[in-house]
């Protein structure tokens, strides 16, 4: 049976692969180790849920961190929505990249809808939801 640390460690290294990654201007960060005033485009993988028994089953959140942009020179911010549409649909891909490199695992797919929320730090971010099994076979 695979405990949260494991889990989040390897959603951790196949997200460190993906094309997602690569598009960022910052780091793929474990839920935690973010630094707190970032100004780059981070990625956070933070485990929601996880069950126990033979079939583990669990959430697991992709957040992609974006800087706000300033308004033509005026120091007013606003959501730069052309980054966040791009790094939505690169989710999607995400998904499938990460689900080939973590082959021992049953199921992993998207649970909700990609979308972008607002944060208090003049950003917003990209919320990835993933729905994962893990058949335990000595359980």
């Amino acid at each position: 049976m695979k405990t949260g640390g494991q889990v989040e460690t390897d959603f951790y290294r196949a997200a460190k692969k993906t094309e997602l990654s690569r598009k960022i201007s910052g780091e793929v960060y474990r839920d935690g180790f973010r630094p707190r005033n970032s100004k780059k485009e981070d990625i956070i993988i933070r485990l929601t849920t996880l069950s126990v028994g033979q079939l583990q089953e669990g959430v697991l959140t992709i957040l992609v961190f974006v800087p706000d942009s300033e308004v033509s020179g005026k120091g007013n911010l606003k959501r730069n929505i052309t980054k966040l549409n791009k790094f939505e649909e690169l989710g999607e891909k995400a998904i499938e990249e990460i689900r080939q490199e973590l082959s021992e695992y049953q199921k992993v797919e998207l649970q909700t809808g990609i979308q972008s929320y607002p944060d208090s730090n003049e950003e917003h971010f990209v919320s990835i939801k993933i729905s994962f099994q893990i058949l335990n076979k000595d359980y």
